[in-house]
């Protein structure tokens, strides 16, 4: 957003002379620093659009993940932050379908947190994918992620998602069991509401 490159230099000088205007708190068991105030991160993103600023975030935190081989991202290996907020930026700017249609994402990223994004943003991803994902996320949750990975591309074949269906079989898992075709009357949508 600002044009240069900061480095961990720039860090330490902001937290050594601005450091009572950050907060460090633990997220999954690691520090995230953020501004003290709501209002202080109002001012420091004041003459930015929101989006255009939402749109850098998601962005910036891709580059972060290692490409994979043969295309795409390798989101096992997510800083947690982002596999925690990155469908919350998405979903700020419009571009949560962008992040959604990556079956390793959805296999690898908060459950929870990508839920409540959904579910707060029904329009922003189309019917057919959402279902897939919320008739597969107790396997998601519960699962080994190549065994939830199977469990996503049958139900994506039980939506006649042929194409998810297919990248899912290309990812760099060792799938169980794959379905190689299927055809049945569409399931309806279902998700845990609590752990018992």
């Amino acid at each position: 957003l600002a044009g240069r490159d900061y480095l961990d230099s720039d860090i330490k000088w902001v937290l050594s002379r601005a450091g009572s205007f950050v907060v460090e708190s633990l997220e999954q068991g690691r520090s995230a620093y953020r501004p003290y105030h709501q209002a202080l991160s109002d001012y420091l993103r004041q003459g930015y659009d929101p989006k255009q600023v939402q749109a850098c975030f998601i962005t910036t935190l891709r580059n972060t993940v290692p490409l994979l081989p043969g295309g795409g991202r390798d989101w096992r290996v997510a800083h947690p932050y982002v596999s925690a907020h990155l469908a919350d930026h998405a979903s700020n700017c419009g571009m949560l379908e962008s992040v959604f249609v990556d079956p390793l994402f959805l296999l690898t990223a908060q459950t929870d947190r990508l839920l409540s994004v959904l579910d707060s943003n029904e329009g922003g991803v189309p019917r057919d994918l959402l279902n897939v994902y919320k008739g597969t996320v107790f396997h998601v949750r519960t699962k080994t992620l190549p065994e939830a990975a199977a469990y996503l591309g049958m139900v994506a074949r039980q939506h006649g998602l042929k194409a998810l269906s297919n990248q899912i079989s290309q990812l760099p898992l060792q799938l169980p069991w794959e379905v190689s075709w299927a055809f049945w009357e569409t399931p309806t949508p279902s998700h845990s509401l609590a752990n018992g």
